[in-house]
């Protein structure tokens, strides 16, 4: 059995996490308030929701 896609998406899903951590202030709470001066937040929570919804699917598609 092939696990090199559920690892993939697993990657995908711990890294979407982390920045949504980061974005919501939750990890390096001091670095994002200079993020959010300069209009960096409101993207950094797509990309980070786009990525974690991407592992979740890689994950689910692997199962099925």
């Amino acid at each position: 059995m092939d696990f090199s896609s559920t690892i993939d998406g697993l990657i995908l899903l711990f890294s979407g996490a982390a920045i949504l951590l980061y974005t919501s202030g939750r990890l390096f709470p001091k670095l994002i308030k200079s993020e959010a001066a300069l209009g960096y937040k409101a993207p950094l929570y797509l990309v980070g929701a786009v990525i974690t919804l991407l592992g979740f699917s890689a994950i689910v598609h692997v199962q099925l």
